[in-house]
């Protein structure tokens, strides 16, 4: 018997380094969501507040250009001028970050005031900025040639009616604004960079705690590639980590238990092909030991002075010889439990006709079985010595000597139910009126009697224009050979021999 069965796993497959491991790519990406946020935070808060201080500083500018309407609408009602220096002097002194005032009057000309004093000067350069609405602008200064930016504001002035009166212009210095800017912008970069100092190993922890249970995952799919399927994985985690270790798991054990069917389905194979060349070599050895059987009662028969009896020894050994050509054609073919029919008739009768020698030398055999149509040894045996003791006859009585024929031999499934036909027909000289094969007293024709009771057949013949033997048989069955054993006999037809009756007749079983 064979010792066991291993299956080879193989060498481990080499490892390869292909990019970053999942944990470095959570970090990482955990890390770049986190600087990507701060920078999107810090960005969006810088222009939030540029606009925020912005509209204050157009606020503050609104509420000065209001209280500069309120001091001087009336003085130039009046066409008071010298009230309206005074009046944008002690303004321009008294508002911080107030830089310059500019008042264009209707006729043209215009009032600058600055810390400085005041003069007149040509309104013309100051009607670009005199609209329908109040604007507000960013511009160098146009008045005392500073170099740093003003926010200039720029409205129209009436009193009492709709009829205006001219427009003011003022200037508010940028400076205080822009240091605002630069301390709120700190504070913005401040606050970023603790949030950044924070996010980072924040990300960088749970990164790992999300790829901590798919890292277990990936070590235990390299223990199941290495051939361990005795451990399973246990992770925490989201519902699909839990699932995908939970199939991970099932995944294990149904290859486990696919492995153990494996190697017991190789086990059963190894067996089954020790057994089957055991049997090979019984076959073998059989057919030797008929072989050796024949060629005693040959060398018997070279002793006989009496035709007769070594007529008889001579069919015996052509017995004999289909036996042993059977066992031959088992071993040899592929299958060791059925034969091709058409394969083991032609080299029957070929040896038959070389047996009778001169007798058959000008007829001509026939066989015409398709090479795919199969028998078992237990149905194989009888039609083997069917066919013999058929042939043999047509060989022997059915010619004249020297004359010349045909014997045909033909086989094929007979329907669904396991029967099958077999036929031996010549054109001979044909069987006598009163032929009776269940009368017959000779051992060939009892013997093909008995062999189509046992395969549980039907034979019938035609003895006009040469002789036709036809037989409805029915495949031998492993399945009744149990019955027979658990002592179940299947049912016969009446008349049939038993199965303990038919075995010696089949020879070796």
């Amino acid at each position: 018997m064979s010792e066991g069965v291993r299956i080879s796993r193989g060498p481990a497959p080499e490892r390869r380094r292909r990019g970053l491991s999942i944990v470095s790519i959570a970090m990482l990406l955990a890390s770049t969501i986190v600087v990507l946020a701060v920078g999107v935070f810090a960005w969006s808060m810088m222009n939030y507040l540029t606009e925020l201080s912005r509209g204050e500083l157009e606020e503050r500018g609104r509420l000065v250009v209001a209280a500069v309407e309120r001091s001087i609408s009336q003085d130039l009602a009046l066409d008071d001028r010298t009230a309206v220096v005074q009046r944008c002097a002690a303004l321009v002194n008294d508002t911080e970050d107030l830089e310059y005032i500019v008042v264009t009057l209707r006729d043209g000309s215009a009032l600058v005031h600055t810390a400085d004093g005041w003069e007149g000067a040509d309104g013309g350069d100051w009607k670009q900025f005199e609209g329908g609405e109040d604007s507000a602008v960013v511009i160098p200064p146009r008045v005392g040639g500073g170099g740093d930016e003003v926010l200039q504001f720029s409205h129209e002035i009436s009193y009492l009616t709709s009829l205006p009166l001219g427009w003011v212009h003022l200037g508010l210095s940028m400076e205080h604004y822009r240091e605002n800017l630069r301390e709120l912008r700190g504070r913005t970069w401040y606050l970023a960079l603790v949030a950044l100092c924070f996010g980072v190993p924040a990300s960088l922890f749970f990164g790992r705690q999300i790829a901590r249970p798919i890292t277990r995952l990936q070590d235990f799919a390299k223990r199941i590639a290495a051939g361990d399927l005795s451990t399973e994985v246990r992770v925490g985690g989201s519902k699909e980590i839990v699932h995908l270790s939970e199939t991970m798991n099932w995944m294990s054990r149904r290859l486990a238990d696919s492995r153990q069917q494996l190697e017991s389905s190789l086990r059963e194979q190894a067996a089954l092909r020790e057994k089957e060349v055991l049997l090979r070599e019984i076959h073998h050895r059989v057919k030797n030991n008929m072989q050796v059987l024949g060629g005693l009662i040959r060398i018997q028969c070279r002793g006989l002075e009496s035709e007769e009896a070594r007529a008889v020894l001579i069919e015996s050994e052509t017995r004999i010889r289909s036996m042993a050509l059977l066992h031959q054609k088992l071993y040899q073919s592929e299958s060791i439990s059925e034969i091709s029919l058409a394969g083991y008739v032609r080299v029957l009768v070929d040896q038959l006709r070389r047996l009778y020698g001169e007798t058959a030398r000008r007829v001509r055999a026939e066989v015409e079985i398709d090479d795919g149509f199969c028998l078992g040894l237990d149905t194989a045996l009888p039609c083997g010595l069917i066919v013999n003791e058929l042939v043999s006859n047509s060989f022997k009585y059915a010619f004249a000597p020297g004359a010349e024929g045909t014997i045909r031999v033909r086989a094929g499934r007979g329907g669904d139910d396991g029967r099958f036909v077999l036929e031996v027909a010549d054109d001979g000289i044909g069987l006598p009126a009163d032929f009776d094969p269940g009368a017959r007293t000779t051992l060939g024709m009892r013997l093909v009697t008995m062999l189509v009771e046992q395969l549980d057949g039907k034979l019938t013949f035609d003895g006009h224009a040469g002789s036709r033997f036809r037989l409805d048989l029915r495949t031998s069955e492993y399945t009744e050979r149990l019955q027979e054993a658990n002592h179940d006999p299947p049912t016969r037809p009446e008349g049939a021999p038993s199965a303990a009756s038919a075995r010696p007749l089949a020879g070796c079983r």
